[in-house]
């Protein structure tokens, strides 16, 4: 089965609202940003893709694995460069109704031990980075009077990680962010929602087994969330399923944060 025939069979059981919308994932090349953009993709969404210039061999795989509409490098720090790659994706796409913020840059270490150009590096592109893209994308869903905003946060944003206080810092932010947002643009038929997150079940074999075992006997679910399931939680909020949610952080991290 071709990739557009595949696309097509999917979307005819999927969720609804999701085939030919089109949609902007930035955090290719990337756990999270790679799941959520095959699984829009697998629901018939046309999808672009922006990445961060250290993810770009990944992203660009993705890209040519899904058949996206267009895959480009861009520092969310740079509020000029998201305009520009905002830009371009709406021009491959023809409009812009969805966009996910999923882009990680953690730099964790002892708050003593942090260096401020770290510091601002993680929150200028986990925070910054998601408010810009944001205001960009704001810009074309206006005009249609409809769209789904989608970021990503984490339990280090809602009950604090130790060492990892920018991180911590720059998902709180988030998380406020979205509510914000969403009281802004919902009268504006623009549905701004977070899902939240822990250590996924890739990501463990990344933690020292103590802090593993500890993450898992404090999970009521008595187990990490795969990034499948993550990708799930995403697809529900960006299509027109959820149409009455806004503000909302969808949390999919079995418990941990209750």
């Amino acid at each position: 089965m071709t990739t557009a025939a595949a696309r097509a069979d999917a979307a005819t059981t999927d969720l609804p609202g999701l085939s030919g919308t089109p949609a902007l994932i930035q955090g290719a090349g990337q756990l999270v940003g790679d799941a959520v953009a095959r699984r829009l993709a697998a629901a018939g969404a046309a999808v672009a893709l922006c990445h961060l210039e250290e993810d770009r061999a990944a992203a660009e795989a993705l890209a040519a694995e899904i058949g996206a509409a267009s895959c480009a490098a861009c520092d969310p720090a740079d509020p000029d460069a998201v305009r520009a790659a905002v830009r371009t994706a709406v021009a491959a796409l023809g409009g812009l109704e969805v966009l996910v913020n999923a882009t990680v840059l953690r730099r964790d270490r002892p708050t003593a031990e942090l260096e401020p150009a770290d510091w601002r590096r993680v929150v200028d592109v986990e925070l910054g980075g998601t408010a810009y893209f944001c205001r960009e994308a704001v810009r074309s869903m206006m005009r249609r009077r409809r769209g789904r905003i989608v970021n990503l946060t984490d339990v280090s944003g809602l009950r604090g990680e130790a060492g990892a206080a920018a991180h911590s810092a720059a998902r709180g932010g988030v998380a406020a962010m979205t509510r914000a947002l969403a009281a802004e643009l919902a009268p504006q038929g623009i549905l701004v929602n977070a899902v939240a997150v822990a250590w996924l079940a890739e990501e463990l074999d990344e933690l020292p087994e103590p802090a593993r075992e500890r993450l898992l006997r404090n999970t009521p679910l008595g187990r990490a969330a795969g990034v499948d399931e993550v990708a799930e939680a995403f697809a529900y909020l960006c299509s027109t399923a959820a149409t009455a949610t806004a503000g909302h952080a969808l949390a999919v991290h079995g418990g941990l944060y209750l």
